[in-house]
């Protein structure tokens, strides 16, 4: 049964600015027709300078999957550029992204 896949975009601009994220793209299966109830969704991440979270990067999974409701699968944008240069088998090389700008730092 083909599925598609609302994203709530304000959410998402919110967690991109509370988590430094400069880039969050979707690919694979969430961007085909064989998107299903059982499909995870794909998530690319790269964070501000100086803002890569360490251990908390599984809460940054937790909270996408609260948002969008099911399971995700997280990379860097270095952890997708290592897997395609190492010709790891990826859903597609498209993608669709929503950019925020990291919410600004207080000194």
């Amino acid at each position: 049964m083909e599925q598609t896949v609302g994203f709530p975009h304000e959410e998402l601009v919110a967690l991109c600015r509370r988590w430094h994220l400069t880039e969050l793209t979707f690919f694979g299966s969430v961007l085909r027709e064989d998107f299903t109830d059982a499909s995870d969704i794909d998530v690319i991440v790269d964070f501000a300078p100086g803002h890569v979270p360490g251990f908390a990067f599984a809460r940054l999974c937790r909270e996408l999957e609260d948002v969008l409701g099911r399971r995700v699968d997280v990379l860097t944008r270095t952890g997708f550029t290592y897997a395609k240069e190492s010709q790891l088998t990826l859903h597609t090389a498209e993608a669709v992204g929503f950019l925020a700008q990291p919410a600004a730092v207080s000194t």
